[in-house]
């Protein structure tokens, strides 16, 4: 089946069967898909467009993952609702945007990560990349304290 018609045809099963929200999270898995989002791979998405997978793409697309005290946190996986290179490199891009705008006259940014699963590789890969201008440095992974 064509990625549009399945796509087509999961956005229906979302809309029908958790009403608004379900609009709103077909919406959302329908941006992702158009390749507008950075790092969304597409390709991989649709592997999952079906009914079976219908409850777990209602949960990943339903909502953004909140920002609280602790940073963003929750489950990894596609979606906006997840842990994944998207939803870092567009957390890492609004934090540099507020710090551009609540310190002008810095001009440097210090990359850090938590000594745990891939935020290493996350933060090293997408920070540079991602920090709009502002020059950065990290930490090397064996400079850190066991």
């Amino acid at each position: 089946m064509a990625i549009s018609r399945a796509l087509e045809i999961v956005s229906g099963l979302l809309a029908n069967r958790y009403k608004e929200p379900g609009r709103a999270a077909a919406e959302r898995l329908q941006r992702w898909m158009s390749g507008s989002v950075p790092f969304a791979y597409p390709e991989a998405l649709a592997k999952h467009c079906s009914e079976e997978h219908l409850p777990l793409l209602f949960d990943s697309f339903r909502q953004e993952l909140p920002f609280g005290t602790g940073g963003r946190r929750g489950p990894v996986g596609y979606g906006p609702n997840r842990v994944n290179p998207t939803m870092i490199a567009l957390t890492v891009q609004g934090h540099c945007k507020f710090l551009r705008n609540a310190f002008p006259e810095r001009k440097e940014l210090a990359v850090g990560w938590r000594m745990m699963c891939a935020s290493s590789t996350i933060s090293a890969r997408y920070t540079t990349s991602l920090l709009s201008g502002i020059p950065s440095w990290g930490f090397p992974r064996d400079r850190w304290p066991n």
